[in-house]
């Protein structure tokens, strides 16, 4: 069966490192979904949308009707900002979707530190990664007004609640018998992949997760790498220092290197892997950077224990 695919947008001023990761992450832990990032022209063309404070209903307007314009096969496509939205019923939302149409809108405004913890941004994406999903596949769902520890809890009156539905890492009840029994084009592998994709986010966000390798870096200069296109223009040479430092070995075996320094350097070397992976697509080029984020992975692994 084919997988379904849903591509994102990142309207960020910078391209966010942790939304790198969690699409990562999302593609990952299940095998029917597959999540992948829609070029500069596309970013360019929504750019322009992106105001101060968004109107849902008049972003959707925009979105759908360049779909229509935009070559290819764009079934369904989610866009990240970080702007303050707001509906014609409701204001200061996480996210907001025209099913239907296979188009949704999530914002980072007032998120991060305010509601969810800070170096755990990438349990969030992947929250509404799966959410936004789920009612695509089966559109129609209503959010209820009450908290749960739903996907589907509105979260109007306190957007708190979020948490507790992350930590729940599924549906209620009530709207797992809704999807049962309304999802004639959800498939039991998707079912599944949604779940997989819910109970990750979960164990992400609770407390104590070691998210050492999912926070935002502390340089800045390692976001604004990304800050174009996805796609690394040809004789981009931002992250070549890290390459040639980590082929020398010299983070890994020079004692002179001083630990913090080799952390960092190993870090923004994984937040430029992890942006490229997201974004790649030969086959090819997929196997190499999963080799290096490994191998990254693992350096920084190393040495944490040597410094505990």
């Amino acid at each position: 069966m084919a997988k379904l695919p849903v591509e994102i947008i990142d309207l960020h001023e910078a391209r966010s490192v942790a939304l790198g990761r969690a699409v990562e992450e999302a593609n990952k832990v299940q095998n029917e979904i597959d999540f992948t990032y829609l070029g500069a022209d596309f970013v360019e063309a929504m750019r322009l949308n992106v105001f101060t404070n968004i109107h849902t209903g008049t972003f959707f307007d925009t979105l759908v009707s360049r779909k229509r314009e935009w070559r290819g096969f764009h079934p369904f496509i989610i866009c990240f900002v970080d702007r303050f939205l707001y509906s014609d019923r409701l204001s200061n939302l996480f996210g907001s979707r025209r099913s239907e149409a296979g188009v949704g809108l999530v914002t980072t405004y007032g998120v991060e530190d305010l509601i969810i913890p800070k170096g755990k941004m990438a349990a969030y994406f992947i929250y509404e990664l799966a959410s936004h999903a789920l009612a695509f596949i089966v559109s129609g769902r209503e959010h209820h007004a009450e908290s749960r520890g739903c996907i589907f809890d509105l979260k109007a009156a306190d957007k708190r609640a979020i948490l507790s539905s992350m930590r729940a890492g599924a549906p209620c009840d009530e709207c797992r018998k809704w999807f049962l029994a309304n999802g004639k084009d959800l498939s039991s592998q998707q079912l599944v992949a949604i779940n997989a994709l819910l109970h990750k986010s979960s164990l992400l966000i609770e407390e104590g997760a070691d998210l050492e390798l999912d926070a935002e870096p502390k340089s800045s200069k390692s976001v604004s790498k990304f800050q174009e296109d996805e796609a690394i223009p040809k004789g981009y040479r931002a992250g070549n220092d890290l390459e040639a430092a980590a082929n020398r070995g010299a983070v890994r075996e020079d004692p002179s290197v001083e630990p913090s320094k080799a952390r960092k350097v190993w870090r923004e070397k994984l937040d430029f892997l992890l942006v490229e992976r997201a974004s790649a697509a030969d086959a090819a080029v997929k196997f190499r950077l999963d080799r290096e984020i490994e191998e990254a992975r693992e350096v920084l692994k190393g040495i944490r224990d040597e410094q505990s």
